[in-house]
């Protein structure tokens, strides 16, 4: 089984200014994000990629972007599952916030902590756990590999705290695992877990094979 991920589109523009947006805050995809939730539509369809499933988190931006790449890509929009497992974590305190508010109500160390080496903050109410998190991806990956053969290809769409939880499940440092929005991961499973065959490229920068 092979899982194509996704990450949604900017949610905003180039003159907002960048919030904490999690589980709890759903604004809709900008022109931009609706661009790039169309090419990776079109990238894998270029590439004769024909997901079994597309899988998609709870949310607006999620669901806006699969719908978006399915149609770019030409793929039945009844494929696309809403998966209530794949929904963002609930930044807690953070949620709604700039980066800079964060570190003038709150203090820098557990921004610059995240930031830098994406150790997970203690204090800041984020929800579910992180092992909570961790244990609830590992099940949706399980039951997807129990449920499809070797070659099936699913389409997997969500935001960066989960796909970032993928990547380290598969074996990235949480430095590494971070996914950019609009972009592309591949995974296949292995004898033993998963194994990464391509992280975080835009649609125009490498094609996936």
């Amino acid at each position: 089984m092979r899982l194509i991920l996704a990450r949604h589109g900017n949610t905003f523009g180039p003159n907002d200014e960048v919030r904490w947006i999690g589980a709890r805050a759903d604004p809709p995809l900008v022109d931009k994000g609706r661009e790039q939730a169309e090419a990776i539509g079109r990238a894998l369809a270029s590439m004769t990629i024909d997901p079994a499933r597309i899988l998609t988190a709870p949310l607006a931006r999620t669901l806006e972007s699969a719908r978006l790449a399915a149609a770019a890509g030409g793929y039945s929009s009844a494929r696309i599952e809403i998966e209530p497992r794949l929904i963002e974590i609930d930044y807690g305190a953070w949620e709604g916030r700039t980066s800079d508010e964060i570190r003038a109500t709150r203090g820098a160390r557990e921004i610059d902590a995240w930031e830098r080496d994406g150790l997970w903050p203690q204090d800041a109410g984020w929800s579910p756990s992180e092992t909570q998190l961790r244990s609830r991806i590992a099940q949706t990956l399980s039951s997807l590999r129990a449920k499809h053969a070797d070659s099936d290809t699913i389409l997997v769409v969500s935001s960066s705290g989960v796909l970032r939880c993928v990547g380290e499940i598969c074996g990235l440092d949480r430095k590494s695992a971070k996914m950019r929005t609009g972009s592309l991961s591949i995974v296949r499973a292995a004898p033993h877990g998963f194994s990464i065959e391509l992280w975080d490229r835009r649609p125009n920068e490498r094609s996936p094979k």
